[in-house]
C-alpha cells in the first residue's frame, strides 16, 4: 500500500513561524519538486523489496496556496544528532555518501552555485574536492564532516488544509581554509533528494532503538534529527504567482 507523507501543522503557527524565522532571500526551487520522483513499480526494481523509499503524494501546483524554501542545519555533534556521528569501523552517513558517489549511484552536484543543481560534478571535479585541491588541510575526512545542510520546501495544500513539508537536497558542511590562511565552513557538495532517496532507503541508519530499525530515507522523511534554521526564502502566494514571481529550475 503506497503511504503518503504529509505533516499536519496549523497554517497560522507556519506564517508566523517561519515567516520570522530567518532574512528573507529568494532561491530557486525544483520544477518536478510537486511530482512522486518516481512510481512505486520503478521503486521495486531498483532496490530491494524491503528497503524502498516511500514514494511522494502528487501535488497538482494550482492546489499550492504559498510555499516557501527553508535551510537548516544539523549539527552532528549536537544531542540527537548521533546517527550521523563518525564512528570507527562502522558504516557512517558520509562515508556512505561518498561510495554512493564514487559507484555511480547517486550524483553529486556543485556546491559553487548556491545548492541550485546546475552542474553535476564530473569525477576528476569530485577527486579533487575529495583530495583538498591545493591545500592538504582541506583533504575531506568524515571526522571533519561537522554538520549536514538540508533544503526543503514548505507547502501548503489549500483544499486539504495541510501542510507539506518535502527535503529538496542535502549538503555535508566542512571547515575548509582560504588562500589567505582564515578558515570558514563550507558545503562540500549538494545531493538533490528525490534522486537519492532509493539509494538511501537501501542503508540503515545507526540509530540506537535496536527494536525499530530505519533506513535513511524513513529517517529524514520521519523527521528524526535535530536542526536548526538558518535561512528562510520569501517565497509565494498563490494569488501573485506569475512568471516574474515564480521560481524555476532546481
Amino acid at each position: 500500500m503506497r503511504r503518503h507523507k504529509f505533516i499536519l501543522i496549523p497554517a497560522f503557527i507556519i506564517y508566523s513561524g517561519i515567516a520570522g524565522t530567518a532574512n528573507a532571500q529568494s532561491n530557486n526551487t525544483p520544477a518536478d519538486l510537486v511530482k512522486a520522483p518516481q512510481s512505486a513499480e520503478a521503486i521495486n526494481k531498483l532496490a530491494p523489496q524491503d528497503t524502498y523509499s516511500i514514494p511522494w503524494a502528487q501535488i497538482k501546483e494550482e492546489d499550492i496556496l504559498w510555499k516557501k524554501r527553508v535551510l537548516r542545519d544539523i549539527d552532528i555533534n549536537e544531542a540527537g544528532n548521533e546517527a550521523f556521528q563518525h564512528i570507527k569501523d562502522a558504516p557512517d552517513f558520509a562515508n556512505m555518501l561518498i561510495g554512493g558517489i564514487k559507484a555511480g549511484e547517486i550524483k553529486a552536484y556543485n556546491a559553487v552555485d548556491g545548492g541550485r543543481f546546475s552542474s553535476v560534478l564530473t569525477s576528476s571535479e569530485f577527486s579533487g574536492i575529495m583530495s583538498g585541491g591545493n591545500n592538504p588541510e582541506n583533504h575531506f575526512s568524515p571526522a571533519k564532516v561537522s554538520k549536514y545542510r538540508i533544503k526543503e520546501d514548505w507547502l501548503f495544500i489549500e483544499k486539504d488544509h495541510k501542510m507539506v513539508v518535502r527535503i529538496v537536497g542535502i549538503a555535508p558542511v566542512m571547515k575548509v581554509t582560504t588562500p589567505d590562511g582564515t578558515s570558514s565552513e563550507g558545503e562540500l557538495f549538494w545531493l538533490y533528494y528525490p534522486d537519492i532517496q532509493n539509494f538511501l532507503a537501501q542503508h540503515l541508519a545507526n540509530t540506537s532503538d535496536k527494536i525499530m530499525k530505519l533506513n535513511w530515507d524513513e529517517f529524514f522523511e520521519t523527521r528524526n534529527f535535530k536542526s536548526t534554521i538558518v535561512q528562510v526564502s520569501e517565497g509565494y502566494r498563490q494569488g501573485a504567482r506569475n512568471k516574474s514571481s515564480m521560481p524555476s529550475g532546481k
